[in-house]
């Protein structure tokens, strides 16, 4: 998860993650946007540094997602072989399929206390072992764990 505030807001944070899950070679899927939401992170990974861009497709303006390493789409479904599922906001549980994609990647806001809740009671009722979450202290981000199980009962 990325805990992002007014110094480090969404709209930076997801093209920089974008970019080191692409470095890695993986797709990734932006996934559960309304079309407004989807037009602004079109818009923003077209736009969002001077020197680059993030060659994406959408499921408005786009007829085949597996085209695409960056798919941002208003489902939650894995459209494009995604390896990285990322949400930006509250989704319901019924809604996501845990097996659908190999990791998840949570950027919420700060202000978004729903959103938090949910990932938290989402990652402890699928019993991993363990997860992250990464805040933005000092002008830079750190990395803490989030959730561990602390025996091998609470798994």
């Amino acid at each position: 998860m990325y805990w992002c505030t007014s110094v480090q807001p969404q709209e930076k944070i997801l093209p920089q993650v974008i970019e080191k899950i692409l470095m890695q070679r993986k797709r990734c899927s932006i996934l559960n946007q309304s079309v407004q939401e989807l037009e602004k992170w079109d818009d923003r990974l077209w736009t969002f540094s001077s020197k680059s861009f993030l060659a994406h497709g959408n499921d408005v303006k786009d007829d085949f997602p597996k085209d695409h390493p960056i798919w941002i789409t208003q489902s939650c479904l894995n459209q494009n072989d995604s390896y990285y599922g990322i949400l930006t906001g509250y989704v319901h549980q019924n809604e996501i399929d845990l097996y659908s994609f190999p990791c998840w990647i949570w950027i919420v806001k700060e202000e978004d206390a729903l959103a938090f809740q949910q990932a938290t009671a989402w990652v402890q009722s699928k019993k991993w072992t363990e997860s992250w979450i990464w805040v933005y202290r000092n002008q830079r981000w750190e990395k803490s764990v989030w959730i561990k199980a602390t025996s091998e009962a609470e798994l």
